[in-house]
């Protein structure tokens, strides 16, 4: 079929937006048009984050550190709300511990890029 992109993440088929609308029309079983889907992510615990944030602003090394694996320990990192994990990291950061804090961003990163390419249903 001309035109016709199939997108293996989504397992859907779509049509582009180049005037396939009666063709699509004849031919609609099953399909659907592409439009951009905010995809879901898990926020964490907005108490949690906010105590996070009091013990990196306390300065409490092991207790950020604890309390960060805590957080994400029950979650794949690519399903992680990006703005919980900017929080993470940024109170590791605030605590000296930048390469731990690195590492998980570059975790992080490469899991949300896994989820966002192969992932077949989120």
């Amino acid at each position: 079929m001309p035109g016709l992109y199939y997108l293996f993440w989504k397992q859907r088929f779509c049509w582009p937006a180049t005037g396939l609308d009666s063709y699509a029309n004849k031919y609609r079983a099953g399909f659907i048009y592409c439009r951009p889907v905010k995809s879901a992510y898990h926020r964490l615990s907005a108490t949690h984050l906010l105590a996070l944030g009091q013990l990196a602003e306390k300065g409490n090394l092991a207790e950020t550190a604890l309390l960060s694996a805590m957080l994400v320990q029950p979650v794949a990192l690519g399903w992680i709300e990006p703005v919980d994990a900017a929080e993470i990291i940024k109170s590791l950061q605030q605590v000296g511990l930048q390469s731990v804090a690195d590492q998980l961003a570059e975790d992080i990163v490469k899991a949300h890029l896994l989820r966002a390419n192969f992932v077949l249903a989120s």
